[in-house]
């Protein structure tokens, strides 16, 4: 008995550790993640127009900064008088807060009815540049993380920007109707839990790019800007986390 006693002792020591350095390795984590957040370039950028980002306390409100919560804002964290807020006054479709990218605080959209809202009027006229970063928990149609594909906008060209997984193994950029294009991606799957950043940059001289984790995976010769846009839905129709939306215009 007094071994067996020993024995028991000694595992609950080792899954107390285990445990602890768990716990520590996650904390470490959202620090890291935390002081590469301040200590980014993105405010000394005037062009910024927006930058939700998931790491930060002051990214969402107190009362809603636990795992699982419902979220009502994703603030906008540039220093700016000029707040674009990320909000959502129906209760109905609050997207949630999920320690899911990493074991760091991300934004989780149910693909059906949490989404935020944000002004999309500051991408009318001008070129942009925009940076995703993602996880995505399905291999649906019609999953995207900018942008709303049912839009009454949606069949007038350059009136609606749509990005994310237009199918499984495929990334589309659209401005609306026939001005859109994709580039190929592999398929998606729930063991690999894999995040990745996107870059999408219209230029009205070169066109437009996408950019999967940096490296350029397709192009177009389009160089239309977007026009007559109000709203800039975010995670409408997306099944999976966000962890952070920076635009440029």
């Amino acid at each position: 008995m007094i071994e067996l006693s020993v024995v028991i002792l000694i595992i609950g020591i080792l899954i107390s550790g285990i445990l602890a350095s768990n716990a520590i390795i996650k904390k470490f984590r959202i620090q890291t993640a935390q002081t590469l957040t301040v200590s980014s370039p993105v405010n000394g950028i005037s062009d910024s127009v927006l930058w939700l980002e998931s790491s930060l306390d002051k990214s969402f409100k107190s009362s809603e900064s636990s795992d699982t919560s419902s979220l009502s804002a994703w603030y906008d964290i540039r220093e700016s008088v000029n707040k674009n807020n990320a909000t959502q006054s129906n209760s109905g479709n609050y997207p949630t807060y999920s320690n899911s990218i990493n074991n760091i605080q991300a934004v989780k959209f149910d693909g059906t009815n949490g989404y935020f809202t944000v002004d999309g009027s500051v991408l009318n006229n001008t070129n942009y540049t925009i940076f995703v970063l993602e996880q995505r928990d399905s291999n649906k149609s019609g999953n995207y993380f900018i942008g709303d594909s049912s839009s009454g906008n949606e069949s007038t060209t350059n009136k609606n920007l749509v990005l994310g997984y237009s199918a499984d193994g495929t990334i589309k950029h659209s401005q609306s109707s026939d001005n859109s294009y994709t580039s190929s991606i592999t398929s998606y799957s729930a063991s690999s839990g894999k995040p990745r950043v996107f870059t999408f940059v219209h230029d009205k001289t070169s066109g437009k790019k996408t950019y999967i984790n940096g490296l350029l995976a397709a192009t177009s010769n389009d160089t239309n800007h977007l026009s007559g846009m109000t709203t800039l839905t975010i995670g409408k129709s997306y099944q999976g986390q966000l962890g952070e939306v920076v635009i440029f215009a």
